[in-house]
């Protein structure tokens, strides 16, 4: 086993992980749209998530960005584009 930082946090994968098991790891399906990863800070194209092995002590960060957040609608606009009001 290998311990990495992945998103933060402190994981244990086997020692031959790729970064396609910290991607699961992180719990985000690794053919979702919207993932990106990132090992030591360098950005680790989508093809070759299999084959970038991870070392004892690297930090994974997993970048999901095709979740679904929620939204307050308002009623008024909450900005006056002529500068009238501002609300916050």
């Amino acid at each position: 086993m290998i311990s990495v930082t992945l998103n933060g946090e402190r994981h244990e994968l086997p020692r031959a992980a790729t970064v396609n098991a910290a991607v699961r790891a992180s719990g985000v399906a690794e053919a979702a749209r919207g993932v990106a990863v990132a090992v030591d800070g360098e950005v680790v194209p989508r093809g070759a998530w299999n084959s970038t092995r991870l070392e004892e002590g690297q930090k994974v960060e997993v970048a999901y960005f095709g979740r679904r957040h929620g939204a307050t609608v308002a009623e008024e606009p909450l900005f006056d584009p002529a500068m009238k009001r501002m609300r916050g």
